[in-house]
């Protein structure tokens, strides 16, 4: 029956129409997709695939023991990418070396704030694409509009360290024939961008201080969450849209009532009930956040 459907379609409408559609939404974030693409974003560092990956609340790795890759456990969430506009496999690409990126600045002494390593994965998921021509504009796109927080830049610096790494590494292969940096040539280049700079808080002329001990604490806690956006603003302002469309649909069921459309009544509840829900469960990923 499917098949009779998607062949009538074809028959209806121009081909334009299906490869625009699938320049749009491409083929979809299946689970041989998301598998993949975890895969590749693991060797183009070098590492093992985390030791599990799952669809969860959100996206994002939890790197646990800081000396060693081999038990991260990778969570991602294929509403949120799909409301962020990451559809297809590259865009998905860019996201995962992103989170692969976390995997493998741990147990190295970056120095990096939260902010700086979260530059520093963009910055390295634009070197990818920046080696094998991938079209970074998706990632771009889906991290241009977001808002700076305790834990993560704003959307503008972000794809600034984008654009520091495509660049990097379109010098850096015309420079050396054809042969790509390590990541430690990446690591050092970074440090020298505007990027990184302006993450760095001048010290005044003659008043060197020194840098803050990192407490035990700090370092024994390695579970936590290295989501990809901040991910306690993302879902509070989903739970605010979702209310939005809750009350505005038990207004249009008020109004039916009193005009006596009972069945226009029904479909607005329902509506606003599901609303409802997705509000209450955004609200409760907000509260598991740790962003």
């Amino acid at each position: 029956m499917m098949d009779g459907l998607l062949d009538f379609l074809h028959n209806l409408l121009p081909t334009s129409w299906f490869e625009s559609a699938q320049e749009h939404f491409g083929d979809g974030l299946t689970n041989e997709v998301v598998a993949q693409s975890v895969h590749e974003a693991s060797v183009f560092f070098g590492m093992d695939d985390p030791i599990n990956v799952h669809e969860d609340w959100t996206t994002g790795v939890m790197t646990n023991m800081s000396w060693t890759e081999n038990d991260d456990v990778l969570i991602f969430s294929r509403d949120q990418m799909a409301e962020m506009g990451i559809t297809d496999k590259e865009g998905f690409d860019l996201v995962m070396t992103h989170e692969g990126a976390h995997r493998a600045l741990q147990g190295l002494n970056t120095g990096f704030d939260s902010h700086q390593e979260e530059l520093c994965c963009d910055y390295m998921a634009g070197v990818r694409a920046g080696l094998n021509g991938m079209d970074e504009g998706k990632m771009e796109a889906s991290l241009g509009g977001t808002v700076e927080s305790e834990t993560h830049p704003d959307g503008a610096a972000r794809v600034a360290a984008i654009e520091a790494g495509v660049s990097f590494a379109h010098d850096y292969m015309e420079a050396h024939n054809g042969t790509p940096p390590t990541f430690s040539d990446c690591l050092d280049h970074f440090n020298q961008t505007d990027v990184y700079a302006s993450t760095v808080t001048p010290q005044e002329q003659g008043h060197v201080n020194l840098r803050p001990d990192v407490a035990f604490a700090d370092v024994a806690d390695q579970n936590q969450l290295h989501g990809f956006v901040n991910d306690k603003s993302y879902h509070l302002d989903k739970a605010e849209s979702a209310q939005h469309n809750a009350e505005w649909h038990e207004k249009r069921a008020e109004a039916a009532i009193a005009r006596g459309d009972l069945s226009a009544a029904k479909e607005h509840t329902s509506k606003a009930a599901s609303f409802r829900k997705w509000e209450q469960d955004h609200i409760k990923s907000a509260q598991r956040s740790t962003k």
